[in-house]
């Protein structure tokens, strides 16, 4: 019932949000985008999953030394004007690059890229979605 919920908004809105197992702190909302949509932060701001700069992470059906990393890029878009590209990563070498401040109004997590990739072969951009944590500052 939920996964249908999840679905109906994302037909209806183009944002999908995520929130089963979110943070228990209020302030924080949780969004899952697919790629080329957006997470609306407020009536005047939305982030737009962009683009995946770099995804070197370990295939599921590996066994690596190193998970490696991926860096996506987000897109704010103010009223109708797109503002300067964000990029975030999940590098466990620098987990500092998973977050970033959006309009000094906003700090946004990436909390997880989906899916990760196969031994053999990519991942077409339009299957990727990601997870964001956003708080108001």
């Amino acid at each position: 019932m939920k996964r249908n919920a999840l679905i109906w908004i994302t037909l209806i809105t183009g944002t999908a949000i995520w929130t089963s197992g979110c943070n228990s702190d209020p302030g924080i909302i949780a969004y899952e985008v697919a790629y080329q949509e957006s997470a609306t932060l407020d009536r005047y701001l939305s982030l737009i999953f962009y683009d995946v700069a770099e995804d070197s992470r370990c295939p599921v059906d590996v066994n690596c030394v190193h998970p490696g990393r991926v860096e996506i890029v987000l897109t704010p878009l103010y009223y109708d004007a797109l503002g300067t590209p964000i990029h975030v990563a999940l590098d466990p070498d620098t987990p500092a690059l998973a977050s970033a401040v959006v309009s000094d109004e906003y700090q946004v997590e990436l909390l997880a890229v989906d899916p990760l990739p196969p031994s053999s072969g990519g991942i077409e951009l339009d299957d990727y979605t990601i997870r964001i944590a956003v708080e108001r500052k």
